[in-house]
């Protein structure tokens, strides 16, 4: 599991929107878990991909991040939770195996899937290791479990 997460609040306004809509102008119809350096922290104001700084291609990593189905295949769990006065949305683990190097990432984050890489919106994003980057030397797997959105509303 990452050390942190956080959702946007583009994240926030997708996620009432589609829950009161049921749909979205210009949203996705997928989402993509995508790897990012500790250029540049995500904040509840980062818009799209283009305020961070995405690990390079290569070395096992593959520009764009891993598909998330936007089914119930790319979440596990969409839970109500009363008693923590709270929903939480976990999504299914999302992998990257360092091939001929190694990658080093801090943060994941979730994006939609539009074919503009770098115009995506924002979603969430979750901490590797708290105020640590993490490294995937060569052959080792980097993956990502039970990362979870916490939906909640303050007393």
């Amino acid at each position: 599991m990452a050390a942190s997460v956080g959702v946007t609040n583009k994240g926030k306004w997708a996620l009432a929107s589609l829950a009161l809509t049921g749909a979205v102008a210009g949203l996705t119809t997928g989402f993509k878990a995508v790897l990012c350096t500790n250029a540049d922290a995500p904040d509840v104001d980062t818009n799209t991909l283009d305020d961070l700084t995405e690990v390079a291609n290569g070395l096992g990593y593959t520009t764009g991040g891993v598909t998330i189905e936007k089914s119930a295949t790319g979440w596990d769990a969409i839970a109500e939770d009363d008693g923590g006065d709270k929903a939480t949305c976990k999504m299914k683990d999302a992998a990257w195996t360092a091939d001929s190097g190694s990658i080093v990432a801090r943060y994941m984050v979730l994006t939609d899937d539009n074919g503009t890489e770098l115009s995506r919106n924002v979603y969430a994003w979750w901490e590797l290791a708290d105020g640590a980057d993490v490294t995937v030397t060569d052959g080792q797997t980097l993956t990502v479990q039970d990362a979870e959105i916490d939906l909640t509303t303050p007393a």
